[in-house]
C-alpha cells in the first residue's frame, strides 16, 4: 500500500566499504524504495518493483545498482513494514547429537527424540568414540518417524564409495530416513586419523574432492531413490561445492560470526545455487540452552559462558520457552536458518520450545515396527556438537 514508513533498523547496512544509512521505506505505485545516505550524499535503493517478490538476494542486487556490494543488514523490521518476503518461511527442524554409550542409553535417547517431537537425531564421526553409522542403524531399528544422520562424517577416513555404499544401504533399510552429512574433517579428527591410524589426510583441496567424489558416488548408488546430502562448508570452496551439491548446509563458523556474516553466507550460497538455491536448508548448532554451559562446551568453543553472552554468540539460546521461540523466528527470517542442531543433554529442557514452533517431521516411505516404550537419557558429550 503506498505510504512511507521509518525503517526502525538500528544499524546501517553495510556494503563492502560503504555505509548506506536506511532512513526510511517508501511504498508507491512503480515499487519500493529504502532511502537514506551514503557517501555520496542522499540515495534511494528499490527494493520491490511492482509484483515482483523481495528477497535479501533481489536487495542485493539492487544495492549493486549503487555500487554498493553486499547487502548485510538486520531486515526483521523492514519485512514488518514493507511486506518483504523473508529469507526462507520453511518449518523449523530441530536434530538432537548424542553419543553413543550403550545400548540402552543409545535407544533411550532415540526414542526420547521421537517422542518430544525432534525431527532427527545424530552422530559424529570421531575415533574416539562408537562408529556412527551401525549406531545410527540401531536407532532406526527403535523408532518409527525419526529421521537420523551424521554430523558430520570425516570424508578422509574412509574411502569414497565405502562411505557411499554404508549410507545408500542405511537410506534403503530405514525407509529414506537417512541425511548424510560430510565434510573434509575437523583438526582433531585429522590430528587422530594420524596417531590412531596412520592416516595421512592429505590437503584441503584433497579432501574436499573425497566429499564430492563421496556425493557422487552416492547418487549413483541411490539410482531413483535419494539420499539427502548436509555439506558442512567453511571455506568459498567447500560452500561452492554445497551449493552446487548439498540438499542442505552448515556453515563451519566461529561461534563468533555475527548475524551480518551469516546472512551474508546464506545469501551468497543461494546465489551460487541459482534455482536450487530457494529448496537448500541452512543449519545451525546450538551449543548451551539457558545459562549455564556445561564444561565441554568451554574445551570445543576455546571461551566461556560470559563471552558468548556479552558477543550475542549465535550458539546459545537463552530466556523463557518464549523468548527462544521468537528469537528462532528472528534467526529464520533474517539469516535463513530454519534447522537447528541440540545436544541431548538439553532436550528435555528445549522441548517446551517445540510446541510453540511449526516443527515438521517427514515420515518415512516404509514405516519399521514400533518402538518399545523406554525412559528418558540424556547425554553430555562433546564430541557432536561441531560441523566440519
Amino acid at each position: 500500500m503506498p505510504g512511507s514508513f521509518r525503517t526502525g533498523i538500528e544499524h546501517p547496512i553495510m556494503m563492502g566499504s560503504n555505509r548506506f544509512g536506511v532512513e526510511s521505506v517508501e511504498s508507491r505505485g512503480d515499487g519500493v524504495r529504502a532511502r537514506g545516505r551514503n557517501r555520496g550524499g542522499r540515495a534511494s535503493v528499490k527494493l520491490r518493483d511492482a509484483g515482483v517478490r523481495t528477497t535479501p538476494s533481489n536487495l542485493l542486487k539492487a544495492g549493486r545498482r549503487f555500487r554498493l556490494g553486499r547487502c548485510i543488514g538486520r531486515w526483521g523490521p523492514l519485512y514488518e513494514r514493507t511486506g518483504c518476503r523473508p529469507m526462507t518461511d520453511k518449518s523449523f527442524k530441530f536434530a538432537v547429537i548424542a553419543e553413543p554409550k550403550d545400548q540402552k542409553q543409545w535407544l533411550g535417547i532415540a526414542r526420547q527424540a521421537e517422542d518430544l517431537g525432534y525431527t532427527s537425531l545424530l552422530s559424529a564421526d570421531v575415533l574416539t568414540a562408537a562408529s556412527p553409522f551401525p549406531a545410527l542403524a540401531l536407532a532406526a531399528g527403535a523408532t518409527t518417524t525419526l529421521r537420523f544422520g551424521t554430523w558430520v562424517i570425516a570424508a578422509p577416513l574412509r574411502g569414497p564409495r565405502m562411505t557411499a555404499w554404508d549410507a545408500h544401504t542405511l537410506s534403503m533399510l530405514s525407509g529414506g530416513r537417512f541425511d548424510l552429512g560430510i565434510g573434509t574433517g575437523r583438526p582433531f579428527v585429522l590430528e587422530d586419523a594420524a596417531k590412531l591410524i596412520g592416516l595421512e589426510p592429505g590437503s584441503a583441496a584433497q579432501r574436499l574432492a573425497q566429499v564430492e567424489q563421496t556425493i557422487d558416488e552416492l547418487r549413483a548408488l541411490d539410482g531413483e531413490d535419494y539420499t539427502p546430502v548436509l555439506i558442512a562448508a567453511g571455506g568459498p570452496k567447500a560452500r561452492a561445492l554445497a551449493a552446487a551439491k548439498a540438499d542442505r548446509i552448515t556453515v563451519a563458523s566461529s561461534a563468533f560470526a555475527t548475524r551480518e556474516e551469516i546472512a551474508a553466507l546464506v545469501t551468497q550460497i543461494r546465489e551460487q545455487a541459482g534455482d536450487r538455491g530457494e529448496d537448500m536448508e541452512f543449519v545451525a548448532p546450538i551449543y548451551v540452552i539457558g545459562d549455564q554451559a556445561p564444561p565441554w562446551v568451554s574445551r570445543l568453543l576455546r571461551t566461556d559462558m560470559a563471552t558468548l553472552i556479552e558477543r550475542d554468540s549465535l550458539g546459545i539460546l537463552r530466556g523463557s520457552p518464549q523468548d527462544m521461540a521468537e528469537e528462532l523466528r528472528r534467526r529464520r527470517e533474517t539469516l535463513g536458518v530454519c534447522s537447528f542442531t541440540i545436544n541431548a543433554v538439553f532436550a528435555e529442557q528445549f522441548a517446551p520450545v517445540l510446541d510453540l514452533l511449526d516443527t515438521s517431521r517427514e515420515s518415512p516411505k516404509r514405516p519399521l515396527s514400533a518402538p518399545v516404550p523406554s525412559p528418558r537419557f540424556t547425554s553430555d558429550s562433546s564430541h557432536n556438537t561441531g560441523p566440519r
